[in-house]
């Protein structure tokens, strides 16, 4: 009851503004004799535990949102190709990113944060289909390297505008923005992850 009095008289003295305004130093300005010492402390512990709250269910809202766009892609995806699915395609663009020299199986499955297995059984896949040829390295013959054959080059020359239209659709209404927050988030949590994996494989 107090606390709803107070706030009746006091309708610009939210706790929001209260610990924001402590932030910047003019505490003893908004106490005006009027808030006990106690009761300021009791609003910013408060305050700051539903913030707390309210960060907790944003990262997981946005751990799950991760999952359930990966599944939608997919799904999405493969179906606007029933040539290649879109893991398939995922693994073509890596190797097509490898200009000065092929990359291997284990470069790949590192890249993509996947295991060899993996990797190995969808370039075979991609072989038969003569979207890729696997050659064993010349230095290392345990080592299998992977190139893009021409009619995979020609082939997704074709799709072209296909993919343009795709992307262009999933980021309609994006910003530059959100687009600049979407990267820097993304980029942050890949290298959080990163440092994940390797702590674990210590």
């Amino acid at each position: 009851m107090l606390l709803f009095a107070i706030h009746n008289k006091l309708p610009f003295l939210s706790a929001r503004k209260l610990v924001l305004h402590e932030m910047r130093g003019k505490a003893a300005f908004l106490y005006r004799g009027i808030v006990p010492a106690f009761l300021y402390r009791f609003i910013k512990e408060r305050f700051y535990m539903r913030i707390t709250e309210i960060e907790m269910s944003k990262q997981a809202f946005i751990y799950g949102a991760i999952h359930m766009l990966a599944n939608r892609l997919q799904n999405v995806g493969d179906k606007i190709d029933p040539a290649i699915s879109t893991k398939q395609w995922f693994v073509l663009a890596v190797v097509s990113k490898y200009e000065e020299a092929p990359p291997n199986i284990g470069d790949i499955a590192a890249a993509l944060g996947t295991s060899r297995q993996n990797i190995k059984k969808m370039a075979n896949i991609l072989k038969q289909r003569g979207f890729l040829e696997l050659e064993k390295d010349k230095n290392d013959k345990r080592s299998i390297n992977l190139f893009l054959t021409k009619k995979c080059e020609k082939y997704f020359k074709g799709r072209e505008q296909q993919e343009s239209e795709y992307l262009k659709n999933i980021f309609l209404g994006v910003d530059d923005e959100m687009l600049n927050a979407l990267c820097n988030g993304m980029g942050k949590l890949i290298e959080n992850l990163d440092s994940l994996f390797e702590n674990t494989e210590r």
